[in-house]
């Protein structure tokens, strides 16, 4: 667009409307019918709203111990626009749950291009009956429909052992050989206990040697 030079700093000022294509472009200043002109300055268009098909959620891990204690998990959202570049830089993202607690709102760069985290207090009422959390993230795209993905995480509670396979009395073993006795280690739920959870086996009687774990 025309503009004339300030008087006193004898500087001119213009604007640049991106709009929503996304692309590279070079600006510059010309004067006396483009005889002089400025060396050009480019510009990236990129960064628009986000897109349902590059929007993404994840928790730290997918297994949480809740027995009698309340545990911290971070989640993240990376979202990307339609054309697969981050999303736009203070785009809110709003997160709810069906278990304790989480941080409800993001800011989409907080924490790198097109990414934010929140926190997620799991172990707090309300607990799901079945042991299994959901927590969601929302935000909307440039037509004004909602984005959304979910995660969902494991909340293991008291550990429960059954005897699968295995002689359960009364049995012998002969002189240099072994047996081997298979057992399920879960919750109430039947869901596997989180990472970490340590399992020891013991065993008695004058003959005694030794006892491994595996699996």
């Amino acid at each position: 667009n025309p503009a004339r030079t300030d008087p006193v700093t004898g500087r001119v000022v213009t604007s640049f409307s991106s709009g929503v294509s996304p692309g590279v472009v070079q600006v510059y200043a010309s004067a006396k019918s483009d005889s002089v002109k400025s060396s050009p300055v480019p510009f990236t268009i990129a960064s628009g709203l986000p897109d349902s098909a590059h929007f993404n959620l994840g928790v730290s891990q997918v297994n949480y111990s809740v027995v009698n204690v309340s545990t911290n998990a971070l989640v993240t959202v990376a979202a990307g626009d339609t054309f697969g570049n981050p999303a736009r830089v203070g785009t809110a993202v709003y997160f709810t749950t069906n278990a304790g607690y989480v941080d409800p709102s993001g800011s989409l760069g907080a924490t790198g291009p097109g990414r934010t985290q929140v926190s997620w207090s799991l172990g707090l009422n309300p607990r799901p009956a079945n042991g299994i959390g959901f927590v969601t993230a929302r935000t909307v795209n440039g037509r004004g429909a909602f984005v959304q993905d979910t995660a969902r995480v494991i909340l293991s509670g008291e550990p429960i052992i059954d005897t699968l396979v295995g002689p359960f009395s009364n049995f012998q073993i002969e002189h240099g050989l072994s047996q081997s006795f298979s057992f399920k280690v879960a919750d109430a739920n039947g869901n596997p206990l989180s990472q970490g959870t340590n399992i020891a086996a013991q065993i008695s009687g004058t003959a005694t040697s030794q006892v491994a774990l595996s699996g």
